[in-house]
């Protein structure tokens, strides 16, 4: 995408470039795969509170292959983790289940859960013991 657009491309032009292009989607389907893009940091949105929303390819060094992010499935929220050593446990694991991942980025999506209310808390711990 960087050689063919150097300059960041709102949505609506990523759109008309492909269909210029012969390709056959939706303005949904690059709606989503922006979104998901942006979401694995593989673009950069620039946004300010003008429309539209510019899209360009992120740069990536070679420091960020050595940490790990958490990205929300939700709502694409990214936590980055630089601990070496879980990154190398990670690392391990995949090896040994065959899987080389040494030099890329670790993703991993996880499925946000809401913690607990204090009420719903104290209802788990302190139960009354029940007659069967």
């Amino acid at each position: 995408m960087q050689a063919v657009f150097p300059r960041a491309l709102s949505s609506d032009a990523v759109f008309r470039e492909l269909i210029q292009r012969g390709s056959r989607t939706s303005i949904g389907t690059v709606y989503r795969t922006l979104h998901e893009l942006q979401a694995k940091a593989l673009l950069q949105k620039d946004s300010d509170s003008s429309y539209p929303v510019l899209y360009r390819l992120r740069q990536i060094d070679h420091e960020s292959t050595r940490h790990v992010r958490l990205v929300s499935r939700e709502d694409g929220r990214v936590i980055e983790l630089h601990d070496e050593d879980l990154h190398a446990a990670l690392l391990h694991a995949a090896q040994l289940a065959g899987v080389n991942l040494s030099g890329q980025q670790l993703n991993i999506k996880f499925d946000a859960v809401p913690p607990p209310t204090t009420a719903s808390a104290n209802r788990m711990f302190h139960r009354r013991p029940r007659l069967v």
